[in-house]
């Protein structure tokens, strides 16, 4: 009998200590979530104005390019308005350098439009006016061309190790993955609570009373009572059911979405370390292509002076470097914003920039 009592009054301590310390847990997993919803929120708004400033920055040097070409193709169509008025060209010779400008224009255009898009989303990021004008330096910031720079060292495995990290590592880099896993501890423990409901309630009680005996013997009577209640909840069993299931399918639902967020992140990982390592190899590409272009549009616009090259020879190589500049520009910026993204996914992007 002793034996029972003292099983029942250690299972009674521990629903107690499980009804006191389960809110406990419950309250403090609140306050980890707040934090890291709050950690990567501001990772996510740094992570979107680092990459509009880097649009801007690449639409500016392709409106700068396009300005040059443009103002090319301008210059040798009035060449070829003056060759027309001395009698040297034909109409459709002039329209052929007319339509190459119209062209450029067309294309500078385009390049403002752009530019004035990543203005707007910049702007609006940074709470300012829709129509507000942005000055910049043109130039990329000394720190994000020396990462560049490091990666562009690299091999293929050492970037690919960057993030080869194991799943508590990730979780505790990446603070939306960290607020995901508490979120399903939380519904978790919240399932075990409704569980609780089911079990029986378990009191114990003492009583001890004393009564004088009026006998020549004075001698008294005290009684001693121990009593447990063992309460079971049949009439609410069915509500409690209710309340349980729909902890349970809660609890797998946030399960489900924790494993989904994370395998997500490591697929993302991986997509965009392998575009770094494509893109690194693009970027050497295309500085090659830069250097050959230009030394070949040297040399054919010598010849173009001297009448030894037709003008469709000429428009072609100029139209070959044009495209390798914009090319390079556009695997320079794609490169970088590929090394950012990456850190932002490994919530290293402050350190990145070394932001305290």
């Amino acid at each position: 009998m002793l034996l029972v009592v003292d099983s029942l009054i250690l299972f009674a301590i521990f629903l107690f200590v499980l009804a006191i310390f389960s809110p406990l847990m419950i309250a403090n997993t609140n306050k980890n979530i707040a934090n890291k919803v709050i950690e990567s929120t501001t990772n996510s708004i740094l992570h979107q104005v680092i990459t509009s400033y880097l649009n801007l920055l690449k639409s500016k040097k392709l409106l700068e390019l396009q300005k040059k070409f443009t103002d090319l193709a301008k210059l040798n169509f009035e060449k070829a308005q003056r060759q027309e008025l001395a009698g040297r060209f034909s109409e459709n010779e002039v329209l052929f350098w007319e339509i190459d400008y119209q062209k450029q224009r067309s294309s500078l255009t385009s390049s403002k439009s752009a530019l004035r898009m990543t203005e707007t989303v910049l702007s609006n990021l940074l709470e300012l006016e829709v129509n507000a004008h942005i000055e910049v330096d043109n130039n990329l910031p000394k720190l994000i061309l020396e990462k560049s720079d490091e990666f562009t060292r690299m091999s293929d495995n050492q970037i690919l190790d960057i993030v080869n990290l194991s799943d508590n590592e990730l979780i505790k880099a990446n603070a939306a993955l960290s607020a995901a896993q508490s979120q399903k501890q939380i519904s978790k423990l919240m399932y075990r609570n409704t569980q609780s409901s089911f079990l029986p309630t378990v009191n114990f009680g003492y009583t001890y009373a004393w009564r004088e005996n009026n006998t020549l013997e004075l001698d008294d009577y005290s009684p001693e009572t121990y009593m447990i209640n063992l309460s079971i909840p049949l009439f609410t069993s069915l509500q409690n059911l209710s309340k349980t299931r729909s902890a349970y399918y809660e609890y797998r639902q946030n399960e489900e979405n924790y494993q989904d967020q994370l395998n997500n992140t490591r697929f993302f990982l991986s997509e965009i370390t392998n575009r770094i390592i494509e893109l690194k190899a693009q970027l050497h590409l295309s500085k090659l292509n830069v250097k050959y272009s230009a030394n070949n549009y040297r040399i054919i616009e010598q010849q173009k002076d001297r009448g030894l090259i037709s003008n469709i020879d000429f428009i072609n190589t100029k139209l070959s470097l044009q495209t390798s500049e914009l090319d390079d520009i556009n695997n320079q910026y794609d490169f970088i914003s590929a090394i950012i993204e990456m850190y932002y996914l490994l919530g290293s992007l402050d350190k990145f920039l070394n932001i305290n």
